[in-house]
């Protein structure tokens, strides 16, 4: 009875163990391009000049950012527009040659009515 209840511990024992996934993705930090170091401006030697620079470009960074991505958008809008002009003129150009093939047919009508001589009178 004892080698039973062994049995079963060593069991109970490996199945509520905690197991690792072997295929788990390790989560590489990303690359920040910007300076994380903390500065303290209060430190001896420290002044307004000194920490200016530093600000004046991670602002200048993060305008060029957003310069970028507007220009993206401006010009994404642009192709945009022409294809919307494109395909109006295109639909123009086909509505005017049905138009044209339309005047072509009545005149096609026309011309075979008046060239049809009348049928001949009854004496």
């Amino acid at each position: 009875m004892t080698k039973y209840l062994i049995i079963l511990g060593a069991i109970v024992l490996t199945s509520c163990s905690k197991k690792t996934d072997a295929n788990a993705s390790v989560e590489i930090p990303e690359k920040l391009d910007y300076d994380t170091i903390a500065i303290d401006s209060f430190a001896p030697g420290a002044t307004p000049a000194n920490m200016a620079p530093k600000v004046i470009v991670v602002k200048d960074s993060a305008a060029e950012a957003k310069k970028k991505e507007l220009e993206v958008q401006i010009k994404d809008l642009e192709k945009k527009k022409k294809e919307e002009e494109k395909k109006k003129a295109d639909e123009k150009e086909k509505a005017k040659k049905t138009e044209s093939e339309k005047a072509k047919e009545k005149s096609k009508e026309e011309s075979s009515q008046t060239l049809t001589p009348p049928p001949p009178i009854a004496n």
